[in-house]
């Protein structure tokens, strides 16, 4: 067993990006399920618990890789998010033996559902730990034919076609009979379905423009963003830029400037007057990544007066924002909801970060001098994603709803891929990659804008487009698009990750009322 899951996870790692053969997503879980899917009950659970743990184990090996820069508590937080992960396998092989063994469900059915439900669970239903990272759909980026389908189903739906493979081909080799050929057959032909609808959605879907923005990459090495001379080294690097920007913004009409997260720390009223300074010499609105602050107690947005906030002073926080600045100064903040759980959320840290409650829209507008030119298109609005807020299909899911008109990710993924061999990680590409399905998912264009990389540009097709060589400073211009209106996820296909859980859960009810079909004298190898 132990083998079959060290098999599993490597040809999980072999397929996640940037490899390039995703195609071994589909056999992936074939060893470990073969090995797994007769053991009772204990020895299931334990099976799974061993799949996770290897896997997690190996693909989260960026947590203490960039977090020992910072402190080596990040090795514990590592050892602690693998745990979690690990007794979630042990659940998600305890729900596969219910629902095949018990329920007596087809294993193409279990294990998909089992599978999903427990990838639904980590990502939404854990609270602070919840964790959307790596999903078994992610390799599916790398095949846009196929990526498609999320506009309906959303990136649950594609997990559970990619499981539901794993388990055919599994019967197949087990028991090559008619009905396991038929079985497989089945799935193939509505794999090819999907492939040639996707194939022909990117060749003829319309798209519509929604403006142009600039990016500013500053490319701030790790080390001079540490240290009370940080901020010092991001100004030099921004203002190398800014009037550059300000000069192509104006020149293309663009909406705004966009720089990356938490360009400058420090509380509002030590930052706001550089962020001003850079939107004056931009003559556009300026979007970029700062240091928050909340009222721990009432959650006060930044917005406050400065009696309120002299009032409250005890009782902030620190929060990874993102602000609009005009010359009427900050006129919208969003704060990140999700928190990388052990790293930027750590227990008993009375000066650490803190959520925010929900992703705000924030509102760009013409400024007074181009309204006329404009017209009545004179607004556009901006959903925010902080960092790892890119793999919560919830949070990009209420920013559609809310009617943005582009998705904007600021990040710094210089910890996981700079110089030194030992920064160098997977991840670097992994996490670029969810954003690919939050906008295939909602058909909105998404921006991505890192301080070393990767900064690109992703169109509702899944298509993306470099805008700036890695760990190069430089400025770029974006042209955004997205649908007419709303996909079908938006509108109902959300629905099919709960209708996974639910399945799920009925089929724990029915196998508690099953008889056992347990095979007698198996135990894990």
């Amino acid at each position: 067993m132990r083998r079959a899951a060290v098999l599993s996870a490597l040809l999980l790692l072999g397929a996640a990006p940037p490899s390039p053969f995703p195609w071994l997503v589909f056999v992936a879980l074939v060893p470990w399920v073969r090995a797994a899917r007769a053991l009772e009950l204990g020895a299931a659970a334990r099976a799974g618990a061993w799949l996770f743990g290897v896997y997690w184990g190996a693909a989260l090996l960026w947590i203490p890789q960039a977090g020992l820069r910072v402190g080596a508590w990040t090795l514990a937080a590592w050892l602690a998010v693998v745990l979690t992960l690990t007794l979630i396998g042990a659940a998600f092989g305890a729900l596969l033996h219910l629902l095949h063994r018990r329920a007596r469900w087809p294993l193409p059915l279990a294990l998909s559902l089992a599978w999903v439900a427990v990838e639904v669970a980590r990502t939404d239903l854990l609270g602070p730990l919840s964790f959307g990272w790596l999903g078994i759909a992610l390799p599916l980026t790398q095949l846009p034919s196929l990526l498609q389908a999320a506009a309906w189903v959303g990136e649950a739906g594609l997990a559970l076609g990619v499981v539901a493979i794993n388990g055919a081909v599994v019967g197949l080799v087990s028991d090559p009979g008619r009905g396991r050929r038929r079985e497989a057959f089945a799935l193939v032909c509505a794999l090819m379905l999907v492939a040639v609808f996707g194939a022909r959605r990117i060749a003829s879907l319309p798209l519509h423009p929604q403006g142009s923005w600039v990016v500013v990459q500053p490319a701030v090495p790790l080390e001079a963003r540490r240290g009370p001379a940080a901020n010092d080294a991001s100004i030099r690097a921004v203002e190398a830029h800014i009037d550059a920007a300000g000069r192509l913004a104006r020149a293309i009409d663009a909406w705004a400037v966009v720089l990356p997260e938490t360009v400058l720390e420090g509380a509002p009223e030590l930052t706001t007057h550089v962020f001003m300074d850079w939107q004056r010499r931009a003559g556009v609105p300026l979007i970029t990544g700062v240091e928050g602050r909340l009222d721990r107690v009432t959650a006060t947005h930044d917005g406050q007066s400065s009696s309120d906030r002299a009032g409250a002073a005890a009782r902030e926080r620190r929060t990874n924002a993102v602000a609009v600045f005009t010359p009427a100064g900050a006129i919208a903040y969003t704060h990140k909801v999700w928190l990388v759980p052990g790293v930027e959320r750590r227990p008993g840290d009375p000066d650490g970060w803190v959520p925010g409650a929900r992703p705000q829209p924030l509102t760009v507008e013409r400024l007074a001098p181009l309204r006329a030119e404009s017209g009545p298109d004179f607004a556009r609005t901006v959903g925010a994603l902080v960092c790892i807020e890119s793999t919560a299909p919830g949070l990009t899911l209420e920013l559609a709803r809310d009617g943005v008109d582009l998705l904007v990710n600021v990040t710094n993924d210089a910890w996981l891929a700079e110089a030194e061999w030992w920064t160098r990680s997977p991840a670097f590409a992994q996490h670029p990659a969810h954003l690919v399905l939050r906008s295939v998912e909602v058909g909105i264009s998404a921006l991505r804008v890192g301080n070393n990389g990767r900064t690109e540009l992703i169109d509702p097709l899944g298509r993306r487009m470099r805008l700036l060589p890695d760990h190069q400073s430089g400025i770029a211009r974006a042209d955004a698009v997205r649908h007419a209106g709303p996909t079908p996820y938006v509108q109902w296909g959300w629905v099919v990750r709960w209708l996974i859980v639910a399945a799920s859960l009925a089929g724990m009810g029915v196998a508690a009322v099953s008889p056992s079909r347990e095979p007698r004298g198996v135990q894990a190898r």
